[in-house]
């Protein structure tokens, strides 16, 4: 009974060592069918270990769960060496390897701020002429945010590259609106 247990909505975590943890999640799988009529989805559950595949050696014989040392690749998991997981997300932020948790908050960057290609699109209507005051608007609200909890609940040294990344496209999108390169001041 010494694992830590954190619950958020549909989301539970078990912390402890690999072995005591996935004991925690088996019984809380069988409780809640059990009390609530409840299943678990055994496909989403996963452990992850900074001790990496030597820590999670005595959990080898359970190859259907994902992130063990012997569990078979499952598409969008990187793995560090055989089944075990590089990392893992939590409550939407990322733990586990520097590199592989950076890489992850690049790709989410990324997608973030997509709608940038399409506010930059926009154009004056023939009586309206304010769609870079629209645009201005609309990539200030795309933008602030983006980072934010990463920035809270992550180190540095795995925010900085997306935080650089998310500068970069933020900068391409104002030099883009106002018609200037970046770096150069506008005409």
């Amino acid at each position: 009974p010494d694992t830590l247990l954190y619950a958020y909505l549909d989301d539970t975590y078990c912390l402890d060592a690999p072995a005591a943890a996935v004991a925690c999640m088996d019984t809380g799988a069988r409780v809640t069918e059990a009390d609530c009529r409840v299943a678990s989805n055994l496909s989403k559950q996963c452990v992850w270990s900074p001790g990496g595949a030597a820590a999670l050696a005595p959990l080898s014989s359970r190859v259907a769960l994902r992130g063990t040392p012997n569990a078979p690749p499952t598409k969008g998991h990187e793995r560090a060496g055989g089944g075990t997981l590089l990392g893992i997300k939590v409550l939407g932020a990322f733990l586990g390897d520097v590199g592989w948790c950076s890489a992850q908050l690049v790709k989410r960057v990324r997608i973030a701020l997509e709608p940038l290609d399409g506010i930059i699109q926009l154009r004056d209507a023939p009586s309206l002429d304010i769609a870079q005051q629209a645009q201005h608007c609309l990539m200030r609200y795309c933008s602030n945010t983006t980072l934010v909890y990463f920035l809270r609940t992550m180190p540095p040294s795995m925010t900085i590259e997306a935080a650089q990344e998310h500068n970069r496209l933020v900068a391409s999108a104002f030099h883009r609106i106002v018609g200037s390169e970046a770096g150069s001041p506008a005409p």
